[in-house]
């Protein structure tokens, strides 16, 4: 299957078909998103949740779900941030963390999480 370009603000290419057991290779990303997020807060933090979301939802899916609450709290806690300074923005993305957050407390094994909306 060939590649998609990307969404603005990303490089290359996404919906590349990888090896879904190098999930845990995202984590430098939310190192580099924490740093841009540090220094420009409102143009980055929706990207380190976005980041914190698809690595909890990879994690869960390779059956680590002892592994996603850490970074889909995060995720959770900058969306109400952001939710409550901008909610037109960020209420739906919140809803849907929030979503993932009880179907990783249920330990249900035959749903997925859904892809972020960003």
């Amino acid at each position: 299957m060939g590649r998609r370009p990307c969404r603005a603000g990303h490089r290359g290419h996404c919906g590349s078909r990888q090896d879904p057991r190098l999930a845990p290779q995202g984590q430098p990303a939310q190192a580099i998103y924490r740093e841009l997020a540090a220094a420009r807060p409102d143009a980055f933090r929706p990207a380190l949740a976005v980041s914190l979301y698809n690595l909890a939802a990879r994690l869960a899916k390779l059956g680590r779900r002892e592994d996603a609450p850490t970074a889909i709290e995060e995720a959770t806690g900058i969306r109400r941030k952001l939710a409550a300074r901008w909610p037109d923005a960020y209420y739906q993305e919140l809803r849907q963390l929030l979503q993932v957050v009880a179907w990783l407390g249920h330990g249900e094994s035959d749903a997925s999480p859904h892809e972020p909306n960003t």
